[in-house]
């Protein structure tokens, strides 16, 4: 975070926890303000998300707000981790832009994973949903 933003930045109400791989170490420990953790990756690259929840049971912590890049959200959604899912839709259209989720493997809209209790909050720089995971197919 460059010296402008960081005396921007609000005080964090909890701790932050960063979550390296063996060859990101270096990046995560710039932060100061974090907590560290270095999770090994699986031979696909991904980190495995069930050592990352063991991990924070093992600290006693009850609840995580992962910001997740498209592998890291899709694993953990394929695998029924996610019990809300937050996501924020920009106004600036540029073109082709990075997915939220990958490849879930569903085919037709009837097995589709439907969002329950959908939040929408406009924001001066987009939209953000929020809504909770049901059922494949509800």
């Amino acid at each position: 975070i460059s010296e402008r933003l960081k005396k921007m930045r609000r005080p964090c109400p909890g701790e932050i926890i960063t979550v390296a791989t063996d060859s990101d170490k270096k990046a995560t420990r710039a932060r100061v303000d974090a907590i560290s953790w270095t999770l090994k990756r699986r031979r696909n690259g991904e980190i495995d998300p069930l050592s990352l929840l063991k991990r924070a049971g093992g600290e006693e912590i009850t609840s995580l707000l992962v910001n997740a890049g498209t592998k890291t959200a899709t694993s953990l959604l394929k695998q029924g981790l996610v019990d809300r899912v937050s996501y924020f839709i920009s106004p600036h259209i540029s073109g082709t832009g990075e997915e939220a989720f990958g490849d879930l493997k569903i085919r037709k809209m009837s097995d589709a994973i439907t969002l329950k209790d959908c939040e929408f909050r406009q924001h001066k720089k987009g939209l953000l949903i929020s809504g909770y995971p049901g059922p494949v197919g509800s």
